[in-house]
């Protein structure tokens, strides 16, 4: 049964589906991040020292080194800023969450007022008939 909070139900509903969507992406983009980070954890667990050679093979070892270290820390901060949007659209669905179900609530207590005006119209038409059927029996018996 439709009410006048009926529209600003469903934008709100609407409103918590987009966060949704939002969070779910941002999750997968974290996720993504610490996948990456991990891989190159692992690749410089794993990189050994170049046991010989000249000077420009061990000066680009420690350069690529040095790089992915970068890499890490710079993959490291994306994690930090990604985890701090996930809190924030977490807040933000939780605060959408909330005025959906008031809205909910304001609704539902709507459509039992509208439900029990009804019912009493009905019930009004029904004693009507009653007492119409009441009429119509004692008029017979009269005559």
């Amino acid at each position: 049964m439709k009410s006048k909070y009926s529209p600003v139900l469903k934008i709100k509903e609407q409103k918590m589906s987009d966060i949704e969507i939002r969070l779910f992406n941002a999750r997968s983009h974290k996720s993504l991040l610490e996948a990456q980070l991990a891989s190159i954890k692992d690749d410089l667990a794993h990189e050994k020292l170049p046991s010989s050679g000249d000077f420009g093979t061990m000066q680009l070892f420690s350069f690529t080194h040095a790089q992915r270290i970068d890499e890490s820390k710079l993959l490291k901060q994306k994690i930090i800023v990604a985890n701090g949007k996930i809190t924030e659209l977490e807040n933000e669905y939780k605060e959408a969450y909330k005025e959906c179900e008031k809205i909910k609530f304001l609704h539902n207590t709507e459509v039992k007022n509208m439900l029990k005006k009804i019912e009493k119209k009905n019930q009004a038409q029904l004693d009507e008939i009653a007492v119409m059927g009441y009429f119509r029996r004692n008029k017979k018996n009269e005559f």
